[in-house]
C-alpha cells in the first residue's frame, strides 16, 4: 500500500490543507466584512448624532436671540452718550442686547457652517442644501439686527415725519413710512417665538434634515 501513502502525501494532504486555508480565509473575510460594516454603522450613528446635536444647538441659539424678554444685566456694559435722548437710549439699549446675543452665538454658528464640508464629503455636494437653508435663517437674523441697529435710534424721527403732513414734503413722508414698515419687518424676524412664521421656517429646515439623515442612515 506504499502507493496509497504516497498518494495521500502528494495529493490528499495538500488538498486538505488548501481546503482548510480556504475555509479560514472565507471566515476571516466574512468576519472582517462584518467588522467593517459594524464600524461603518457605528460611525454613521456618531456622525449623524453630532450633526443633529449641533443643529438642535443652533435652533436653541436662534430661540435665545429672538426672545423678547431681557434682564437688566444685558444692558451692561454699554457706554451711554451724554447727548442721547430718552428715545435714543431706549433704542440703543434694544440694539445692544440683540447685538450681544448674536455675538454670544457666533462660535456655534461658525462651527455649524464649517460642519457642512464634512457633511458634503459624506453625503454629496447636493446635501449642502440643508446646511445652507439653516444658514440663510442665521443670515436673516444678522441682517435684521444690523438694520435695526441703524433704524431704531431714528424711529422717533420717522414717526414725527409721518405725523407732520403740513411741515414735511410728501416724499419725506413716504420715505419715513417705508422705514417704519422696514423696521416692523425686521422686528418680526428678531423678536418672536418658535411657532411664528420665522420659527416655523426654522423648524421645517430641521425636520427636512432629520428626514434626510433617516433615509441615508446606512449609507
Amino acid at each position: 500500500m506504499w502507493w496509497f501513502s504516497e498518494y495521500c502525501k502528494d495529493i490528499l494532504i495538500p488538498l486538505a490543507q488548501a481546503a482548510v486555508m480556504a475555509i479560514v480565509g472565507l471566515y476571516a473575510t466574512f468576519k472582517g466584512r462584518a467588522y467593517i460594516e459594524r464600524n461603518t454603522l457605528e460611525d454613521n450613528m456618531i456622525f449623524n448624532e453630532e450633526v443633529l446635536a449641533l443643529v438642535y444647538e443652533i435652533r436653541d441659539k436662534i430661540t435665545y436671540i429672538r426672545g423678547m424678554m431681557s434682564s437688566s444685566s444685558e444692558f451692561l456694559p454699554r457706554d451711554k452718550d451724554d447727548n442721547e435722548t430718552k428715545e435714543q437710549t431706549a433704542a440703543l439699549n434694544k440694539a445692544y442686547i440683540i447685538q450681544k446675543r448674536f455675538e454670544n452665538c457666533e462660535n456655534s454658528f461658525n462651527k455649524f457652517y464649517n460642519m457642512r464640508h464634512r457633511f458634503m464629503a459624506k453625503y454629496g455636494r447636493k446635501s449642502a442644501i440643508f446646511f445652507n437653508a439653516l444658514h440663510e435663517k442665521i443670515i436673516e437674523i444678522g441682517t435684521a439686527i444690523n438694520m435695526l441697529v441703524y433704524y431704531w435710534p431714528k424711529q422717533a424721527e420717522y414717526g414725527k415725519l409721518v405725523r407732520s403732513p403740513i411741515i414735511v414734503s410728501e416724499e419725506k413722508q413716504e420715505k419715513a413710512e417705508k422705514r417704519r414698515e422696514e423696521i416692523l419687518k425686521y422686528e418680526m424676524i428678531i423678536w418672536g417665538h418658535p411657532d411664528d412664521d420665522f420659527g416655523k421656517g426654522v423648524k421645517e429646515v430641521i425636520e427636512n434634515l432629520e428626514a434626510f439623515l433617516n433615509e441615508n442612515f446606512n449609507e
